[in-house]
Formats: C-alpha cells, sequence, structure tokens
C-alpha cells in the first residue's frame, strides 16, 4: 500500500490564520478620531478656558493643529461620550506634550485621562518632554461612556493630539480552529488500493 497526503485547504487556512495573527496585521474598528483638524473642539464637550487654552497651528503632532492647554488659575476638561460594546476591549491612544516656560520651567502640571469617570492615567509635576504616544485600555460596558482628560499647567503649555479610540479586531479564532481541525483531520492516510 503507499501512503500519500490527502490535498486538503488546511495548509492555506493556517497560513491565513498566521498571517491574522501576526503583529501589525490586526486591524482595529475606529470608533472616535480627532487630530483637531476642525481648528476647535467641536468635537468634545469643552470646559477650557478661553484665555488660556484652543486649538492652533503652533504645535501639532500630526496634520496642521493640535489642541493647547495652559490654564494657570484652574483644571481645564475635555470629553466625549463613546458608544461601547459589552466586553470589547478598546484602546485609547493620544499624543501629549509638555512645553516649558523660557527658563525651563514646566510645573506645576498635572494630566489626567479618565475613562467612565475612573482614572486610567494621571501625571502630577512631569518635567517638560516632547511628543509622547500614550495609549490606555478600557472595557465596554454595552452602554454609553465618557472619555475625558484634564490639563491644569501653570508655567507653560500641555499640547494634545491625534486621539484615536479603536475596538481592535482580535485574530479570527474560528479562522484559527477551523485550520487546526482540519489540519488534524487530513493527517497521512492509507490510500485505499484501486478498484479493478
Amino acid at each position: 500500500m503507499r501512503i500519500k497526503n490527502i490535498p486538503s485547504i488546511a495548509g492555506a487556512l493556517a497560513a491565513a490564520a498566521l498571517l491574522a495573527c501576526s503583529p501589525g496585521a490586526q486591524a482595529g474598528v475606529v470608533v472616535f478620531s480627532d487630530g483637531f483638524e476642525s481648528g476647535d473642539f467641536s468635537a468634545w464637550t469643552d470646559g477650557t478656558n478661553a484665555v488660556w487654552d484652543g486649538v492652533d497651528g503652533l504645535a501639532p503632532q500630526a496634520g496642521n493643529f493640535a489642541a493647547f492647554f495652559g490654564n494657570p488659575g484652574g483644571t481645564s476638561t475635555i470629553s466625549t461620550s463613546l458608544s461601547t460594546v459589552a466586553g470589547g476591549k478598546y484602546l485609547v491612544s493620544f499624543w501629549l506634550q509638555n512645553e516649558a516656560d523660557v527658563t525651563g520651567n514646566a510645573a506645576p502640571n498635572s494630566f489626567g485621562a479618565s475613562v467612565g469617570g475612573t482614572t486610567q492615567m494621571s501625571l502630577s509635576n512631569a518635567p517638560g518632554f516632547g511628543y509622547t504616544e500614550y495609549v490606555i485600555g478600557f472595557e465596554g460596558t454595552g452602554g454609553n461612556v465618557d472619555l475625558s482628560f484634564a490639563f491644569s499647567q501653570t508655567a507653560a503649555f500641555w499640547d494634545f493630539d491625534s486621539v484615536t479610540v479603536t475596538l481592535p479586531e482580535p485574530a479570527s479564532l474560528a479562522l484559527v480552529g477551523l485550520a487546526g481541525a482540519l489540519m488534524a483531520g487530513t493527517r497521512r492516510r492509507k490510500a485505499q488500493p484501486p478498484s479493478p
């Protein structure tokens, strides 16, 4: 008797599953995105100080505009309401820069990011630093949750840009499972002798 491989699509499915799992291949559904290219806070509920906070083209991380916050007398906020899927694993990414004044002083200051009223990240009396990307995660509730950012800066300004909320699409577990099952089912089998 001869042994032969039974052709199947298992190999192709396994390769597709591996590609889906590879870094950089995972796409996501964009739930919210704002790079302040409107030139204002129109995508946000605005709790800013009109004298010290705003949107301009002086220090964008990307594009033509970025938000700036320099309220020396209190805390300025921006927030938006996000509709979520229960159990969804959401990622919030944003770029933040802490300017220093002409003498190099960047404090006192504070920054906070919260989801649904729960602080996810905070900075206090941070030194000056250039644009840095931050990523925070949260789990969806199945309802609306508020995404909020709070800024206080006495010496100079916070610069804030490129806010994106995504619901990453996990690698297709169904595809991975199907490929595994097909591979297990198509192991080498004994070929039946040809019929006379």
